[in-house]
């Protein structure tokens, strides 16, 4: 039920996830994510959005104590602080 957008067809992110699905139309086309033959495994879904929450939580983590580590010191008002991604 996800947006399209939002579908990863990559065949490199299938070999990641050492997929079983090797059909190419889940590789290359988003509207083949609508049949069964497509879906990981859900436990595979759930270990892989435990492990992009981690991420997201430890990055979280991680820019607050470069924020409380620059106020600390009194530089919060003379930098700039910069976050950059690739993907979202």
């Amino acid at each position: 039920g996800v947006p399209q957008v939002a579908v990863q067809t990559s065949k490199a992110f299938r070999h990641w996830v050492k997929s079983p699905t090797e059909h190419s139309a889940c590789t290359t086309n988003f509207s083949a994510w609508s049949s069964s033959a497509c879906r990981l495994p859900d436990s595979t879904a759930r270990t892989m959005r435990r492990a992009y929450y981690a991420c997201v939580s430890q990055t979280d983590d991680l820019v607050g104590k470069v924020l409380a580590a620059l106020k600390s010191n009194g530089f919060e008002d003379s930098t700039v602080v910069t976050l950059w991604g690739d993907h979202g």
